[in-house]
């Protein structure tokens, strides 16, 4: 998948976690309270909208390094279908990142001038 489909995943990613969050302050408020979950939903809703952030962030081409599409499916993919499949959505999260620093240090190790 290219750079601009994966912007767009990570956009569509962001308006999802507004539109998660606003169902739990109006839709599920009471449900949610009444079982002590509050919090639990504005922490789902804060990790979602970040990675769609994140996801937003490193699909956008740079010069100096090329971020294979294994990041990218881990947090676009398996972590937006099986998020709410505990634990699953969150380890695909953290393999999507600990795989985007790792290709972020082989980017930075082959782009160094010999002798560094």
């Amino acid at each position: 998948m290219g750079h601009r489909k994966w912007i767009a995943v990570g956009a569509l990613w962001a308006a999802l976690a507004v539109g998660l969050g606003a169902f739990g302050a109006h839709g599920l408020r009471e449900r949610l309270a009444a079982a002590g979950m509050e919090e639990t939903w504005r922490t789902a809703v804060r990790y979602q909208m970040w990675h769609a952030l994140g996801l937003i962030v490193i699909a956008m081409p740079r010069e100096r390094w090329s971020l294979g599409p294994f990041s990218c499916w881990c947090l676009g993919g398996p972590a937006g279908v099986l998020g709410p499949i505990t634990p699953f959505g969150g380890l695909g999260l953290i393999v999507g990142w600990v795989a985007f620093a790792a290709q972020l240090l082989r980017s930075r190790r082959a782009s160094l001038p010999a002798g560094r």
